[in-house]
């Protein structure tokens, strides 16, 4: 594990991550994973796995991309990916996917060009900005049981920088876009723990 994040309902994440566990010594390693966990009265236990393989060599840039974080704007394709989840239509082998880790604002339109993402929502193919601004850790994966339909949002923890209520969901939203953006929910949930894996080559 490289980090264990239990968020907060407001995180203000502008200057840095106040994660519960770091560990960055680690060997060079070949993959990375999430583990997200959820409870709430809404939607009830959830939870997500998925690992890919790796998108970057510096452990430190596979965490939340706050804008004092140096990572930067990380948007790029997956492969290998693995989901195992207890929610409907996310578990699956060897899929491809994409990363959207922005410390900015971002916008509407599929600027990545990524296959069945929407012109007119904030999904999977969304435009970043620059500098600070809102903030954005996406995961998104082709749909294990069709994989002509647009990508599945895996998860998603948006609008974490400047101690507002932020959005947080598994899956694709159910209202609202489907990356979660603008939901302001996380007072919802009693749980909400992200966990950050690398796996040695």
């Amino acid at each position: 594990m490289v980090y264990e994040l239990d968020i907060p309902e407001k995180p203000n994440f502008l200057q840095g991550v106040d994660y519960t566990a770091t560990n960055l010594d680690q060997p060079a390693f070949s993959r990375i994973a999430y583990f997200i966990q959820l409870e709430s009265i809404d939607y009830g236990h959830q939870y997500v796995w998925v690992s890919m393989d790796s998108f970057t060599t510096i452990v430190s840039h596979t965490g939340v991309p706050c804008s004092g974080c140096e990572q930067g704007t990380i948007q790029t394709n997956v492969n290998s990916v693995q989901v195992v989840s207890n929610m409907p239509g996310l578990s699956g082998t060897n899929l491809s996917g994409n990363l959207e880790f922005f410390p900015s604002n971002y916008g509407r339109g599929n600027s990545a060009n990524i296959p069945g993402a929407s012109d007119t929502l904030l999904d999977s193919g969304d435009k970043p900005g620059r500098g600070s601004g809102y903030g954005c850790m996406q995961v998104h994966v082709d749909n294990p049981s069709n994989l002509d339909r647009p990508r599945n949002n895996i998860f998603s923890l948006n609008g974490f920088q400047h101690g507002a209520r932020a959005d947080l969901g598994i899956g694709g939203s159910p209202i609202g876009h489907p990356d979660w953006t603008f939901a302001q929910n996380t007072d919802i949930y009693s749980v909400k723990k992200l966990q950050v894996y690398v796996k040695a080559a």
